[in-house]
């Protein structure tokens, strides 16, 4: 088999440099891709695992339990946010420019004008056009109206937004990771800090809208305990003090629970984009020579075919 290669090595010499070429030039019209990333981990209250004796004697002990609750939406609750058509919508409007100041305005037309594509894209998308007899829309990309019903531009940039977005959590730190991927570094910095942004902006609003429902039930128990001790009071009744102590003990969960709503944040970012000028994509020197070491296992495959097939 050795012999076999040896033998045809000439084809090597002239096939192997060629292969490289060729798939290098390629990879440069591929456009480069830059990445800015940021991290956060999802604040939660989870409930305390512990047996309390509720005892007749001991009115401290009656806990109203609205403080141990879970948040609704965990880290892969806010991967699916992310996704979604009424979180990237707003991003259609979002001022961005370029590094080297060749484009200022929205995001979308970012997207849809001067985001570079491979000639073989550009050769498939013009004939398309050609036999649709139309041309390419250069007018400003705006959301849709009812974030519902979009135009087939509309949903084109939509999906090329989607795709410019990674979001991964890491299962040991529960440490979520969202990862903006264009082909110029400060807009993706730009799209990475709106949208971190806007998720601490939805967090911190859902959270303050929860907390508050549980804070105005709290109120409401509260007062109904107090009514209740007001009126054992007035009549002299016999559980006066166990009434007083159940009023008591609800009364400082509300207050603690007030104070939570004002120093308890949704989500703690670890880390915040920034601009990185390195790219992130294509490989190109990796990736031409894991196709031309492909192509020497097939070549050497080829010529020792004939003892490859005796050997099985």
């Amino acid at each position: 088999m050795t012999r076999r290669i040896a033998k045809n090595r000439k084809h090597f010499y002239w096939a192997l440099p060629l292969c490289f070429i060729v798939i290098f030039a390629l990879m440069l019209c591929i456009p480069r891709t830059y990445s800015s990333s940021f991290s956060f981990v999802v604040e939660s209250q989870q409930a305390a695992e512990h047996n309390r004796v509720m005892t007749l004697n001991d009115p401290s002990n009656y806990d109203l339990g609205l403080t141990q609750t879970r948040s609704a939406i965990d880290e892969f609750g806010y991967g699916e946010l992310i996704y979604s058509s009424q979180f990237l919508q707003p991003l259609f409007l979002m001022p961005v420019s370029t590094v080297d100041g060749s484009f200022e305005g929205t995001y979308a037309d970012y997207v849809y004008t001067a985001m570079r594509k491979p000639f073989w894209l550009k050769a498939k998308s013009w004939i398309v056009n050609l036999f649709k007899g139309q041309k390419k829309d250069l007018s400003p990309v705006q959301p849709s109206i009812d974030g519902l019903h979009l135009s087939r531009r509309q949903a084109g940039v939509l999906f090329d937004i989607r795709k410019q977005i990674l979001f991964k959590i890491d299962d040991h730190t529960d440490v979520a990771t969202v990862e903006i991927r264009t082909q110029d570094p400060l807009v993706s910095a730009q799209v990475a800090h709106y949208v971190e942004q806007q998720l601490s902006q939805f967090a911190m609003t859902y959270q303050q809208q929860k907390m508050q429902r549980t804070l105005d039930q709290m109120v409401n128990i509260t007062r109904d305990a107090e009514e209740a001790w007001r009126e054992s009071e007035r009549t002299h009744a016999s559980d006066i003090h166990l009434r007083k102590g159940i009023y008591e003990s609800f009364y400082r969960q509300q207050l603690v629970y007030q104070a939570q709503m004002m120093s308890h944040p949704a989500l703690v970012t670890l880390s915040d984009p920034i601009i990185n000028y390195r790219p992130v994509a294509p490989r190109r020197t990796i990736v031409s020579l894991l196709v031309t070491f492909l192509v020497a296992l097939g070549m050497g495959a080829w010529f020792c075919r004939h003892e490859i097939a005796e050997a099985l």
